[in-house]
């Protein structure tokens, strides 16, 4: 929390002053840098708030407690670069096409250039505290029931937290994109064609837009698809569907649903039928243990005596309603 709150501090400051400098030296380069120094000051403050979160205990309303606290921080952040990487975008090709005050930025290049290095160190030192003192590490949770419930926990103190990881991406974008910009500056101060010159600040741009766009991309599709709650895909639900369908005792299975809770804990849930329950105890380890073997060790095994939706109906028109339909079952 304090590796968060001094970081915090830093990047605020670091922020007002690139951003005066872009206004003065009408840089979008410095602009650029500074409105995703922005979003770092952004996604700190949410990493922030969802640290705290990820801390409550659950509750008769949150029964899960709140682990997607993190998943949901990093989407969000995600959400805010991408949509500064759009306005960015804009903002440089505008920039090819109106009259540049470049004879200013010659004049001043050496703060540009200064300001830049300013940011160079801030993003670097910020990495650095990210990379070996990155809060976040969270736990991992593990439970399984079926006629039986274990619990274990594993401790993985030293694993970051996506947000963590977007965190570090971000200032590992920011060290290359303020060393995008200084490249910007060098060249505006030594070359002499002032046609070519005035390409060299948007150019850079693209470059920041282009580091930017790449790791934020990757965190949202992580952190979209554990919201949606797809399969993970390092497990192959086809494969492991058909194991359980090989054990002998298994007449059919459905409402096999695999999906993660967060980014350590996947769970999978099953309803298997059977021609009796003699043994059953044994029956839901042996589908347990396929489960584990997948890496699935939050279970839930749901024994059933025939092959048939057992979900009761509560009105005439409940049927529509079921989610284990026939189709499911049939597999």
């Amino acid at each position: 929390m304090y590796v968060d709150i001094t970081v915090l501090i830093i990047n605020f400051l670091y922020f007002v002053i690139e951003l005066i400098g872009g206004f003065y030296f009408n840089s979008i380069a410095l602009k650029a840098d500074a409105f995703h120094m922005l979003t770092d000051i952004l996604a700190i403050s949410i990493s922030i708030y969802c640290e705290y979160l990820y801390k409550l205990k659950k509750d008769s309303k949150t029964t899960f407690g709140w682990k997607r606290s993190k998943i949901l921080g990093g989407f969000t952040n995600t959400v805010f670069l991408l949509s500064t990487c759009v306005f960015l975008f804009i903002e440089a090709v505008t920039k090819f096409f109106e009259d540049n005050d470049i004879h200013n930025l010659k004049k001043n290049v050496d703060i540009f250039i200064l300001i830049s290095v300013i940011g160079l160190i801030v993003n670097f030192v910020s990495m650095l505290l990210y990379a070996y003192c990155g809060s976040g590490s969270g736990h991992g949770h593990g439970h399984g029931h079926g006629h039986g419930h274990t619990d274990n926990q594993d401790e993985e103190p030293h694993q970051l937290s996506m947000n963590t990881k977007a965190l570090l991406l971000h200032f590992i974008g920011d060290t290359l994109g303020s060393i995008v910009v200084i490249i910007a500056g060098i060249l505006i101060k030594y070359d002499n064609n002032s046609n070519l010159t005035s390409l060299y600040d948007p150019i850079c741009s693209f470059i920041i837009i282009f580091i930017i766009i790449i790791p934020a991309i990757q965190i949202y599709k992580k952190s979209f698809k554990i919201l949606l709650q797809y399969i993970p895909s390092t497990i192959n639900s086809e494969k492991l569907k058909q194991e359980i369908l090989d054990l002998n005792f298994v007449i059919g299975i459905h409402e096999l649903h695999i999906w993660q809770l967060d980014e350590k804990i996947i769970i999978g849930t099953i309803h298997y039928s059977c021609n009796n329950y003699n043994n059953i105890e044994q029956k839901c380890i042996q589908i347990k243990n396929l489960f584990h073997k997948y890496g699935i060790h939050s279970t839930t095994v749901q024994p059933e005596l025939e092959n048939i939706c057992n979900e009761p109906s509560c009105k005439k028109n409940c049927d529509s309603k079921k989610c284990c339909t026939i189709e499911i079952m049939n597999v």
